[in-house]
């Protein structure tokens, strides 16, 4: 028996791979496509030698083209030779989609959600699927009995095509009417209700509630459980549920099962060799008598011991919680038992990094806690990748743990770099001033060295005039088109010699004409030289910490052709300070200054924030014993937190900051002022001066006579719920609501009297270009230009185009 089944096994092998020469082929039953073409599909020619297998290959070759309902081959052997025949059946096209008796939509809108085309082959499969959106659909706008069938008829006026008719039962929209609790002893159904997030009940005040999504039940019956495992109801389960719908509503059944409530009676610990009991009683944040907290048992109290181990070298950790129920005095508690299995300490043997094409290694490596011969320490790898984030020169970081013996390990870096450097045109656009840009050079991580290397040019490009509502802004319009014109050169290293040390330079000047942007009635041009050294990472406070200090020099002019113009503004004590030349008056100032900046940035990454914050408190001497003529002392402070909502894509933004400035009285015979640039001014995207606050013209908020004049007194605050849409190359929306003001002095400052909007916009982070922008906002408030009515609509551009 075992002989004649081992002869059949070898005959059906034989006759898999006999090969067969084909001497003719033959094609039947195609009319669409040329005997020549189906041959070309199927990979089969006259003179070839072929078995089973090519045949199979052949007919999933057709197959696949979806254009056929039944293929068969058959080889005919003949004594002259043998012949082949393909049979295939074809799919026929749709000519029409139809829908019937759809009274709730329209054929355009289901047509838009289904995947079949006019003119696309039959597939059965595609009909399926597209009824089930069409279902879907129909579901998610509470036509929840819905029934979607469909027929392929004929068509009229083609014969090789065919009509899709999709047959439609809409029924009636219905909504969660009835839910039913049952089992609950502890709390109310109520309560219970309050805890579904997405599923609830429809009520006449609430007409837009009782929509059900089976997804969003589910989802609803984990927080319902998540609940009570808050509670201490560590035994919570849903026994049974149903859902119901009639031809009127939607009807819901909950069976559960609340279990008994325990409170924490024992912890102890069992092989614990390094750390103490103490030590580890203290860390996991639970004690004797505490609620059972299931999920902060879980999520925190058992990371907290495995950080702890995994920080000092304990690679292969592990810890099993042993819970044992015990009912004393009609009362329920757990002892809980710690099983702990320390194993060895692992040390760093190498630190690789790969993927850095342009970044020097050094760069890398400087920013990295972790370093080769160290205790391996979880805590510090992932702040070390926190601050590869903060560079923004890398897309993605990604550390890898290489085991490479039984307590020794490799470390590897990879990354994948962004554009090195940007070269742009940039813009940026408001109502009333127009279009102000520029171009320049910004190579943010130069040469591959981690350093900062930015030359700058801005220049206005139009000269508006202003229409008759604006007049009081026109007062001392310019005839100069060329109204702004800047240009700046900077180098900043963060890292001197692979060290935190902080150095940079900058050298910039600045031309503005009047009337532009700050409305002063006079022309003006600046020169500024600054150096800065600081020290990042600094041990205390924290690591997240970095000072810096800095020391500018500046030099000043303000001209016009009358003196009035600049007298109006500094005041009469400056006449005898200025000079008159070339038909002009000239003022002239110089300015010495100190200033110090302390800032905290613990923010995961820098073009789309999910969470951590940046703190920043800049504070400046300017004159007095430095010398020169700009005597002030001026202190700003800025907050930025970031949360994410619901998930990392869903980010809450909430900005802080406020300052003030305070000038330096100086012996009457000496020449004193505080500068223009000294002072703060808000309003508009703030792109080219001032503090930004959308919703308002550019530099339209705070003291003003006949023009704004800066404030030494500012404060504004900024929420932002954004939206990511891509993470490479960034780009979000999203919603905002501004609230500031500035004043002259302390005496008529009022924290309530802040100036609002809200809007919405859009950012996208484009390699090679920088931001572009666009955001729209709603002034509620009036400002210079409003004649008591709320300022209304604005709007604000920023953008670039590549330079080659």
């Amino acid at each position: 028996m075992i002989f004649l089944i081992m002869i059949m096994l070898a005959t059906v092998s034989f006759t898999q791979n006999d090969m067969i020469l084909i001497d003719e082929i033959e094609v039947l039953g195609n009319s669409l496509l040329t005997d020549e073409n189906i041959k070309f599909i199927s990979g089969l020619e006259k003179g070839m030698y072929i078995n089973n297998f090519n045949i199979q290959n052949s007919i999933n070759q057709l197959w696949d083209t979806k254009r056929y309902i039944d293929v068969k081959i058959d080889i005919e052997k003949k004594y002259m030779g043998n012949k082949l025949t393909i049979y295939v059946e074809e799919a026929n096209f749709i000519n029409e989609i139809v829908f019937e008796n759809n009274q709730g939509f329209s054929d355009k809108t289901l047509l838009k959600k289904i995947d079949i085309e006019k003119g696309n082959i039959i597939n059965f499969n595609d009909i399926y699927e597209s009824s089930n959106l069409i279902r879907d659909h129909y579901k998610s706008k509470n036509y929840h009995n819905v029934n979607v069938g469909y027929r392929i008829v004929d068509s009229d006026s083609d014969p090789n095509s065919k009509v899709l008719v999709f047959e439609i039962y809409e029924g009636k929209k219905i909504k969660i009417k009835k839910i039913t609790i049952s089992g609950n002893q502890d709390f109310s159904k109520n309560i219970i209700l309050k805890q579904f997030q997405n599923t609830k009940l429809w009520k006449w005040y609430w007409p837009f509630r009782g929509k059900f999504s089976r997804s969003n039940y589910e989802l609803d019956k984990l927080i319902l459980a998540e609940f009570y495992y808050n509670q201490g109801y560590k035994d919570f389960q849903i026994n049974g549920d149903s859902v119901s719908m009639s031809d009127e509503s939607i009807d819901i059944y909950l069976n559960i099962e609340e279990g008994n409530k325990y409170y924490i009676r024992n912890v102890s610990f069992e092989g614990n060799q390094t750390k103490s009991d103490s030590t580890l009683y203290s860390v996991m944040g639970i004690k004797k008598g505490d609620l059972f907290d299931k999920s902060f048992f879980n999520q925190y109290a058992l990371e907290s011991i495995r950080s702890l181990y995994m920080n000092e070298g304990f690679l292969n950790f592990s810890l099993e919680p042993i819970i044992r129920p015990i009912i004393n005095d009609g009362k329920s508690f757990l002892d809980i038992e710690f099983i702990l299995n320390e194993n060895q300490i692992f040390t760093i043997n190498k630190i690789l990094i790969s993927g850095n094409k342009n970044t020097y290694e050094n760069v890398i490596r400087r920013e990295l806690d972790v370093f080769p011969g160290d205790i391996f320490d979880r805590n510090k790898l992932y702040q070390s990748v926190g601050d590869l984030w903060r560079l923004n020169f890398f897309n993605t970081v990604e550390p890898r743990v290489i085991p490479i013996s039984d307590n020794k390990i490799d470390l590897e870096i990879e990354v994948s770099e962004k554009s090195v450097g940007t070269a742009n045109f940039s813009m940026g656009y408001n109502q009333i001033y127009g279009f102000q840009g520029g171009g320049g050079f910004e190579f943010p991580n130069f040469r591959g060295r981690g350093q900062t290397v930015s030359l700058t040019y801005q220049r206005g490009l139009s000269g508006n005039n202003y229409s008759n509502s604006q007049s009081v802004l026109n007062s001392y319009s310019s005839n100069n088109v060329n109204k702004y014109e800047s240009f700046s050169v900077s180098f900043f290293e963060p890292s001197l010699f692979d060290t935190p040390n902080i150095v940079g330079v900058s050298i910039s000047h600045s031309e503005r004409g009047q009337n532009e942007n700050s409305y002063w009635p006079f022309d003006t041009d600046n020169s500024r030289l600054s150096l800065r050294f600081g020290r990042r990472k600094l041990k205390w406070p924290d690591r997240y910490f970095k000072i810096t200090w800095s020391y500018s020099y500046s030099r000043d002019r303000s001209f016009s052709s009358t003196l009035q113009d600049i007298t109006s503004y500094w005041g009469q004590s400056i006449e005898p300070y200025v000079d008159f030349s070339n038909n002009e008056y000239v003022f002239k100032t110089s300015g010495v200054s100190i200033s110090q900046n302390i800032s905290r940035d613990s923010r995961d990454r820098s073009e789309f924030p999910t969470k951590g914050s940046r703190i920043k408190l800049n504070s400046t001497l300017s004159g007095s014993l430095l010398g020169g003529d700009h005597d002030y002392i001026k202190n700003t402070f800025e907050m930025e937190f970031y949360r994410p909502l619901s998930d990392k894509n869903l980010v809450l933004s909430q900005v802080f900051k406020a300052g003030s400035l305070e000038p330096i009285d100086m012996p009457s015979n000496q020449r004193s002022i505080v500068p223009i640039s000294a002072r703060y001014f808000m309003g508009g995207s703030g792109m080219s001066y001032g503090e930004m606050l959308r919703g308002y013209q550019q530099n339209s908020i705070g003291p003003y006579d006949y023009r704004p004049r800066g404030g030494n007194l500012m404060m504004k605050y900024s929420l932002e719920i954004r939206l990511l849409f891509s993470a490479d190359p960034t780009v979000y929306g999203f919603l905002f609501a501004d609230m500031g003001n500035v004043w002259s002095d302390y005496d008529i400052l009022k924290t309530t009297d802040l100036k609002k909007s809200l809007g919405v916009g859009v950012r996208v982070h484009m390699p090679m270009l920088g931001i572009l922008g666009y955001d729209v906002g709603y002034g509620f408030d009036e400002t210079i230009i409003d004649n008591g009515e709320a300022h209304g609509w604005e709007h604000h551009f920023v953008f670039g185009m590549p330079i080659n």
